[in-house]
């Protein structure tokens, strides 16, 4: 199999190249057959080295670019072939922390929700949802990704379907399509679906288990819920997308909202506003607040940290009220609120990165139906956009001791 590779050229392209060689190499002995090994390495450079413009058309163009004679190789790759896309998504984690992590600087894991357009129902966990990509309700898978942020860059390192109720209590739909089973105790002897929020709390807990250097952990809205809690028992800081009905308890345990909390700091003038335009990305005004709200907490062995809210506020054009969102924060004593911006601007690096991994490595340009071929495409492609930011942003050979915990 003739494996095609980076035309020698550009800097950017040498670097490219090299690092997609790296990732093929160390994942090789994930693959028991000699053909299967070079067939990943040769999608893995398909979906990068094509910008994502070959994913867009499907396996069959990832074939032409790859120089097979037809697609069916990497059809049965995604489908049949045996191989671990968990102990795949082990090996990315692993690489990007190697890459990526700053013992210098902080690292936050990040998680999100993210929904992919399907045309019809009968992919693993495709319903009827509202696609913030198109604005319509229509057909799509809902996923939760799980991603790695330093100062040298933001990757992704996990990935899980979230299946809806129907799909999650029908096992005989699950096996027929290859979806897993991710139902959870919701109390003893009853199993629930797993929301996104329990599936990113299981992508953090793995991440920790296998030794992420982490100080503090961010998630939108849908993986945010009782994250907190989550963070907070192991001492970890976390910034945490909420919406204005979310109740906040004072030390007195009296409840209020949210809005509520922010409306009553203002009308006290107890609110400082900052404007940091340039967290908008465009240039519109953006201003941010924080309050505080209940006591300060303290796990043994780590510097107390506070609870507060965070509030951001857009000025939309030709709009009479400013856009108001709340995050949830617990952030060391003395932190300042450029210190809880940046950290919110986790969220905005998450939203960024799959963008790009959308539109780099085909994140979501596949045409497999079943989970398990869901998995693998994925994987894969996260493993591709991993090396195209390592490649940007820190393709020097890692120093010894930038490695897991």
């Amino acid at each position: 199999m003739d494996v095609q590779s980076a035309e020698p050229g550009s800097d950017p392209d040498r670097l490219r190249g090299r690092e997609l060689d790296a990732v093929a190499a160390r994942i090789g002995p994930r693959f028991l057959r000699r053909d299967l090994r070079g067939r990943a390495g040769a999608y893995l450079r398909a979906l990068a080295l094509g910008g994502g413009g070959a994913g867009r058309g499907g396996v069959r163009a990832l074939a032409a670019a790859a120089g097979e004679a037809t697609p069916a190789g990497f059809r049965h790759l995604l489908d049949r072939a045996r191989w671990d896309a968990d102990a795949l998504r082990d090996d990315l984690r692993e690489y990007v922390v190697e890459r990526l992590a700053d013992p210098a600087g902080e690292a936050t894991l990040i998680a999100g929700e993210v929904r992919f357009p399907k045309r019809g129902i009968k992919s693993a966990g495709a319903t009827r949802r509202r696609s913030p990509t198109t604005g319509r309700v229509e057909t799509c898978q809902t996923a939760v990704f799980l991603a790695y942020r330093t100062a040298r860059g933001c990757a992704l390192i996990d990935r899980a379907l979230c299946l809806p109720e129907e799909w999650a209590t029908d096992p005989a739909r699950r096996v027929a399509v290859g979806a897993p089973d991710t139902r959870i105790y919701a109390r003893i002897g009853v199993l629930a679906p797993a929301d996104s929020s329990a599936l990113a709390r299981t992508m953090i807990r793995r991440a920790l288990q296998a030794g992420v250097p982490c100080d503090r952990v961010a998630a939108d809205e849908p993986c945010g819920r009782n994250l907190w809690n989550f963070a907070s028992g192991r001492g970890l800081g976390h910034v945490v997308a909420v919406p204005r009905t979310q109740k906040l308890f004072a030390p007195d345990f009296a409840t209020t909202t949210a809005e509520d909390h922010l409306e009553t700091a203002e009308a006290g003038g107890g609110v400082g506003w900052e404007s940091f335009p340039e967290t908008s990305g465009d240039g519109r005004p953006v201003r941010w607040a924080a309050l505080r709200y209940g006591r300060s907490s303290q796990v043994v062995g780590k510097p107390p940290k506070r609870h507060g809210l965070l509030v951001r506020e857009d000025a939309e054009p030709g709009a009479e009220t400013a856009r108001r969102s709340y995050f949830l924060t617990r952030p060391p004593e003395d932190a300042s609120l450029r210190t809880l911006v940046e950290a919110a601007g986790g969220l905005d690096a998450f939203r960024r990165t799959v963008a790009g991994a959308r539109r780099e490595a085909g994140l979501d340009a596949y045409e497999v139906r079943s989970g398990d071929g869901w998995h693998r495409h994925v994987t894969l492609s996260m493993l591709a956009h991993a090396a195209l930011t390592v490649a940007r942003v820190a393709p020097e050979a890692p120093p010894p001791d930038r490695v897991l915990r």
